[in-house]
């Protein structure tokens, strides 16, 4: 059957139907044409004749055509009704093995009985008639308030082909489920017998949004869009290979479950992500050489600015697309594969492959990941991320003149806390100790508004100890200076650690007989490495409060003033 969506119904009422039925003499079976809402007996003087007769090609043998109608017929809808059956039978040729049962073209001077609105209105609904049939068979359809068109030819192809698919597949259509592939490859067909028309562009429309999360079993007409991916890429052929690789049980055939069982045998996750690849590429043509005219459209966007997890997911025969877009930067990304199979290209004509480990943007702009996915097993398709950002690797010298990080810019000095005042407390209850001020290693910091950073000792260290020969007092001094890269990330204060080069402490001793000696000692004889730093931190006017560490369950913070 053919449908009109409000873009395609080009012409005023042609609507198609097709049933298998008894052949009989005389006009199609009067219960056929009311099963088909195409009965002219009521307010209809004028009976049903016989207009026309001839055979056509097919992929096996002839096909007897009968047309009837009345007299409002035309010749010229006539003889336009026989060359469009002609040429589907031609095109039907290329198929060896496939025919159909005698058609009975019936030409109704009506709408469909289903149609609502006054006489005359163009809009109307269709039907393909299930009736069981027995004994010698014949294909009706009805062509109701025929038009004049340029679509006329390829609709009635299209009705045609339904008449080759009862043929041979009557088992395999008894069910909605079956519409998927019923009625989209009588829609393939009916361009493979007129190539380059364009009528179904309305279709590929529909594919573009229903396809974000509609399954190819889910949809009807618009599956034309994978079919004619199918042609292209395994030939026409294979088209009646996956008609013949349906479930040909009544019972199955109603299952939307197994017609996708069926389909994933038939096709496989490999070339089901090969399609959905070529989709989003746009390379897709149609029979003849036409490009099809699709714009995907794209409704999953993760716009990637910082850490995050994300679960790319769709059901089985979705063909899933997402669009990536890290910020600047360097990221490194975890990636789980729970089910299905995918590819992400870095843009719309990058080579397609799976995501990187670790993904890298300059700064010139979000470095950008188009991705498809699918699956064809019941599991659907499953892909767990985990986007971590290398915060040392800035993507261009920041500003930090406004927003959250302006509070933290200028010269800090520690005042309170820390874990210089920490080890002074533990070194002070110590047998033999006192007096200790242990200078903080971070007692003075420099956060520069071009994102670089120092840190160092601020204060003079002092400890003394005492045994039985009285008292020893040191003085001493850490020169070492730490520097680097800083960012904030929400709360937290990032910092990137440079390679340190040597630091020393330069001490003073004064022994309990007064006796003064100095020197100096390699601190940090081999550096200290890079390394990262993220610390939780408040900042309000010339205060800065950073959460330092946790020692012995007990909390550090270190408080800064400018």
């Amino acid at each position: 059957m053919r449908r009109f969506s409000a873009l395609l119904a080009v012409f005023s009422g042609l609507f198609l139907f097709a049933n298998i039925t008894v052949a009989a003499p005389g006009c199609p079976a009067q219960a056929d044409l009311e099963y088909l809402g195409a009965n002219p007996a009521e307010g209809f003087s004028e009976e049903c004749r016989q207009l026309d007769s001839f055979t056509i090609r097919s992929g096996a043998g002839e096909i007897n055509i009968e047309v009837y109608g009345f007299s409002r017929t035309t010749a010229r809808k006539l003889e336009q009704t026989k060359q469009a059956l002609t040429r589907a039978g031609a095109a039907l040729a290329d198929f060896a093995g496939y025919s159909s049962v005698p058609v009975k073209v019936y030409m109704s001077p009506r709408l469909h009985s289903g149609v609502s609105g006054p006489e005359g209105d163009d809009q109307g609904v269709t039907t393909l008639s299930l009736a069981d049939a027995s004994g010698g068979q014949d294909c009706v359809i009805a062509l109701f308030r025929q038009a004049n068109g340029p679509e006329y030819a390829q609709v009635v192809a299209h009705e045609f082909f339904h008449c080759v698919e009862l043929t041979r597949f009557d088992n395999k259509m008894r069910s909605g489920p079956s519409a998927w592939w019923s009625e989209s490859i009588a829609e393939w067909f009916a361009g493979y017998a007129y190539p380059g028309t364009g009528f179904s562009d309305g279709f590929v429309q529909e594919f573009d949004v229903k396809s974000i999360d509609t399954p190819l079993t889910g949809m009807t007409y618009p599956n034309i869009v994978f079919l004619w991916w199918l042609e292209q890429d395994q030939g026409a052929d294979a088209i009646f290979a996956l008609m013949e690789a349906m479930p040909d049980d009544r019972d199955e055939s109603a299952d939307e479950e197994l017609q996708k069982n069926a389909l994933e045998a038939f096709l496989g996750a490999g070339a089901f992500l090969r399609f959905t690849e070529n989709y989003l590429d746009g390379n897709l043509v149609q029979t003849g050489g036409r490009p099809v005219p699709s714009t995907p459209r794209i409704e999953d966007i993760y716009n990637i600015t910082e850490a995050s997890e994300m679960t790319l997911a769709a059901p089985r025969f979705v063909p899933y697309r997402a669009t990536l877009l890290f910020d600047c930067g360097e990221w490194d990304l975890r990636q789980t594969l729970r089910s299905g199979v995918y590819g992400a290209a870095r843009d719309a004509n990058g080579a397609w492959g799976q995501l990187p480990d670790t993904v890298s943007s300059d700064g010139s702009g979000q470095f950008e990941y188009l991705f498809a996915g699918g699956a064809t097993a019941a599991e659907g398709l499953s892909l767990e991320l985990k986007a971590g950002k290398d915060f040392c690797a800035p993507c261009a010298t920041p500003d930090y003149s406004s927003g959250p990080e302006a509070c933290l810019v200028g010269d800090w000095t520690l005042v309170s806390g820390g874990l210089g005042e920490v080890q002074s407390g533990l070194i002070n209850n110590l047998e033999g100790a006192q007096n200790a001020d242990i200078p903080d290693m971070q007692g003075h910091l420099v956060l520069n508004r071009d994102g670089t950073f120092t840190v160092g000792p601020s204060t003079r260290g002092h400890i003394e100890t005492n045994n039985s020969s009285g008292t020893t007092s040191t003085d001493f001094v850490l020169r070492f200076t730490r520097s680097g890269t800083w960012s904030v990330n929400r709360n937290r204060l990032e910092r990137c650690y440079d390679i340190t080069g040597e630091g020393e402490i330069a001490y003073t001793t004064v022994s309990p007989s007064g006796e003064r000696s100095r020197g100096r000692s390699d601190m940090l004889p081999r550096g200290l490495p890079e390394f990262t730093e993220t610390k939780r931190y408040t900042c309000e006017g010339n205060r800065l409060e950073i959460e330092y560490m946790r020692v012995l369950f007990r909390k550090i913070n270190m408080i800064y003033e400018k």
